[in-house]
Formats: C-alpha cells, structure tokens, sequence
C-alpha cells in the first residue's frame, strides 16, 4: 500500500496494559500473563515477517485485554500480509486491515498517527473498490458476423 504506516509496532503503552492493573490475584496474573504472551510471540512473529502468525497473536493479545493500539499491529500485520497477494487474494486480509484500522482510529482518536492511519484507511477502501470491478466475461459463443 503506498500510504500505509511504516512505523513500527505499538510496544510500550502495551506493555504497561498488559502488567497495570493485573498485578493482585493468581487468576488475574495468568490472565496478564497470557496476553503478554501472546504479544511477545507476535513481536518475533512480526520481527520474522510471518505476517499471519503475527496478526493472530495479537488478537489473541487484544481478546484478553483491552488494548487498542494492538489493533493498530493487527492491521499492520494483515497489510503487510496481502502485499504481495493479487487482489482477490488478498481481499480477506485486506478487509481485516482495514477493520483493524478503523477500529484503532475510533478508539484513539487523537492518536499521534491518526492523521496517517485515516490515509491508509483510504487507500485500502480503494484498493477493495478497485478489487470489486470485474473483468469482463468472454461469451461462451463467437458473435455472428454481420449481414451484408
């Protein structure tokens, strides 16, 4: 995507979402420990280009605890996936992006990126609508030829 964010991931606010709050009861640590977890694993899943692997880890991370700039890494990570899809391909994942994206901008408004995500949200909606024009059906039949 030509405007997409190249930034990095969303790490230390993370980090403090996954460790405040979580800190009094086994139950409540385990918790805090398996979204920790599965946002490390997405980090080296991120760091080894393993775009999908990454993009679910941080799901994971996000179903666990509400932290929205994970939302930005999901739909970075299924950008950064169908890059070098074709469009109807990449549709799926294209979608997610975007999902992700929309997402992250509602939930932080006034993000210091917000300006540039609402751009490659644009640019993903194009690239849908372009992925939705057909290419014309060949008649199963030739044409007659015209009469003299």
């Amino acid at each position: 995507m030509t405007s997409s964010p190249n930034q990095g991931l969303r790490a230390a606010t993370l980090v403090a979402a996954l460790t405040v709050g979580w800190t009094s009861g086994a139950a409540a640590q385990s918790t805090a420990d398996a979204a920790r977890t599965y946002f490390e694993s997405g980090t080296l899943a991120f760091g080894e280009a393993r775009w999908i692997d990454c993009a679910t880890d941080f799901e994971r991370s996000f179903a666990i605890v509400f932290a929205p700039e994970l939302l930005y890494n999901i739909g970075l990570c299924y950008e950064r996936a169908a890059r070098a899809l074709p469009d109807a391909q990449a549709r799926p994942l294209l979608e997610r992006a975007l999902a992700a994206y929309q997402r992250y901008v509602r939930e932080i408004p006034a993000a210091s990126d917000a300006a540039t995500v609402r751009v490659a949200i644009a640019d993903l909606q194009a690239r849908l609508e372009g992925a939705l024009v057909e290419e014309p059906i060949a008649p199963d039949e030739p044409a007659a030829a015209p009469s003299p």
